[in-house]
C-alpha cells in the first residue's frame, strides 16, 4: 500500500504529519481489547495503521497524544478517517438545512484536501478560529443553564463551568460511553468532562449528585458546554445550501462523546410551547403598535412571513428585515418590516427564551432602520451589520476559501458578461448581413 500523508496544524498550535500505514483500517471501537469511543484512532496509533510525525519528519513517541489537548486528537481522527486508517462512520442521517429543509451538498469525509485547506498553517482565519487551545485547566468558560440545577442545600446552579482537558483525563468518559448503556455521573466522570464548579459547588462528588438528578433539558446544556470547550471551532465545515443560502455547520468527525442535543420528547414539549403562527402574528402587531407609539411615529407596514427566513450576508437566518420606501418590495410610497417566524421558533426549540423581548427587540431594532431612512441620511447601522456579517462569513470559510469563493464568483460574472457581448455581436452580424441583402 503507498503510505500517504496530510501535514497539517493542529488545533493546540503543533503541526504534524500523519502517515498512512500498512495495514487495513480499523473498523471497532476497541483498543486493547477494551471498548471505548474513539477506540479505532487508538487502535490505528498502536498497529501503526496510523503514524505521527512532528514538522520534521521525526516520529512522537508511542503515547505522546496522551498528554494533547482533547481537541488535537479529534482533528487527528478526523484526519485519520480522510487516510482510511479508520473505517467511517455512517451519518446519523441525512444532512438537510435547519432554515429550508432543503438536502445539503454531499460531505466526502475522504476529502483530503478539503481537511488540509481547513488545517492549513498559517490559513489567516480568524483568531477566535486559530487561537491555540487552553488544557492547562486554567482556562474554564462559563455556560448559563437554561434550566437551573438544584444542588442541595436550598442552592441552584445557575451556570457549570467547563475547561479543557487533555486525553488521558478523558479516558474514564470514553470507557464509560463504550459499554453503550446509560450511565450515572460520577467524580471521576465530572473531572473526566472537566467540570470545575456547578454554580457555587466545586466538589466533584456533589457536582455529580446533582448532575444525576438534573432534568434533560439541563443536562444536555452541560452536553453542550462539554462539546463546545472539547472541540475546536475547526471541527465544523460550512455547508452551504444551495436553496436558501444558509450556511450550515457540519460536524467532522460526526460522532461525538455526547448528542448535545434535547431528547426527543423534552423538543415535542417545546414545539408545542412555543405560539402558534396566529397568535405570534397577534403578540407581533400588538407590540409593533407599542413600539411605534412609544417612538411617536406612524405605524410601518409589517408582514408576518411564515416562509423559510431570508439569510444575511454572513449566511444565517435572519429575525426580521427592513425594506426602505424606495425598495422594490415595499407597498408603494412606503416602506416594510418584516419579521420571520420560523427564525423565532427554530430557536425556541435549542432553548426556550422570553419571545415577547425578542419580538420588541426585533422591532425596535428594524425601527431604527427605519428612522434613518426617513431621515434622509446614511444608515451606519446597516454599514455595522454588513461588516459584522463580513467578519462572520471570514471566520466561518476561513481568508482563503472567501477569496477564492469571490474569484470564483468574478470569474462566474465576467463569463456571463463575455457571452452576453458575443451573442449581441452575432445577433449584430446576423442583421447586418439581412440588412445589406
Amino acid at each position: 500500500m503507498a503510505r500517504r500523508a496530510l501535514r497539517f496544524e493542529l488545533p493546540g498550535g503543533r503541526v504534524v504529519r500523519l502517515l498512512r500505514g500498512e495495514g487495513e483500517p480499523i473498523r471497532d471501537d476497541v483498543y486493547e481489547g477494551e471498548r471505548l469511543f474513539a477506540g479505532r484512532l487508538l487502535e490505528a496509533l498502536r498497529r501503526g495503521v496510523l503514524c505521527v510525525q512532528d514538522e520534521r519528519g521525526r516520529p512522537l513517541p508511542a503515547d505522546a497524544w496522551l498528554d494533547w489537548p482533547l481537541p488535537d486528537l479529534h482533528a487527528l481522527r478526523d484526519a485519520a478517517y480522510r487516510l482510511g486508517a479508520i473505517e467511517d462512520e455512517p451519518p446519523n442521517e441525512p444532512l438537510r438545512c435547519s432554515n429550508c429543509d432543503r438536502p445539503l451538498p454531499e460531505h466526502d469525509p475522504r476529502d483530503e484536501r478539503d481537511f488540509e485547506r481547513w488545517y492549513a498553517p498559517g490559513d489567516g482565519r480568524n483568531p477566535t478560529v486559530d487561537g491555540p487551545v487552553d488544557a492547562s485547566g486554567s482556562g474554564a468558560r462559563r455556560f448559563e443553564l437554561r434550566r437551573p440545577i438544584r444542588i442541595g442545600r436550598g442552592l441552584l446552579a445557575r451556570h457549570v463551568d467547563v475547561r479543557p482537558v487533555r486525553v488521558r483525563e478523558v479516558l474514564p468518559l470514553w470507557r464509560a460511553l463504550g459499554r453503550d448503556e446509560p450511565f450515572e455521573p460520577t467524580a471521576e466522570l465530572v473531572r473526566a468532562m472537566g467540570i470545575v464548579a456547578l454554580g457555587r459547588v466545586r466538589d466533584a462528588g456533589r457536582i455529580a449528585r446533582a448532575l444525576a438528578a438534573c432534568d434533560d433539558e439541563a443536562w444536555a446544556d452541560v452536553e453542550r458546554a462539554f462539546l463546545d470547550v472539547q472541540y475546536s471551532p475547526r471541527a465544523f465545515r460550512p455547508a452551504v445550501c444551495g436553496g436558501c443560502g444558509a450556511i450550515e455547520e457540519i460536524a467532522a468527525p460526526e460522532s461525538r462523546e455526547l448528542s448535545g442535543a434535547l431528547p426527543e420528547p423534552a423538543a415535542r414539549r417545546l414545539e408545542r410551547q412555543f405560539p402558534s403562527f396566529e397568535q405570534f402574528g397577534e403578540r407581533t402587531r400588538r407590540i409593533a403598535r407599542e413600539v411605534f407609539e412609544a417612538r411617536g411615529i406612524e405605524e410601518v407596514p409589517l408582514v408576518i412571513d411564515g416562509g423559510t427566513p431570508w439569510v444575511d450576508a454572513s449566511g444565517s437566518p435572519v429575525w426580521g428585515t427592513y425594506t426602505p420606501r424606495s425598495g422594490e418590495a415595499a407597498p408603494a410610497g412606503g416602506a416594510l418590516i418584516t419579521i420571520y417566524y420560523e427564525t423565532f421558533r427554530r430557536a425556541w426549540a435549542e432553548g426556550r427564551y422570553d419571545v415577547d423581548a425578542e419580538i420588541r427587540e426585533t422591532i425596535e431594532h428594524e425601527v431604527e432602520h427605519h428612522l434613518f431612512d426617513v431621515g434622509g441620511g446614511a444608515d451606519p447601522k446597516d454599514v455595522a451589520e454588513r461588516d459584522e456579517a463580513e467578519l462572520i462569513l471570514r471566520q466561518r470559510l476561513g481568508a482563503r476559501a472567501l477569496r477564492r469563493a469571490r474569484w470564483s464568483s468574478a470569474i462566474r460574472q465576467t463569463s456571463k458578461l463575455l457571452l452576453f457581448l458575443a451573442a449581441l455581436a452575432v445577433l449584430a452580424v446576423v442583421v447586418a448581413a439581412w440588412l445589406g441583402r
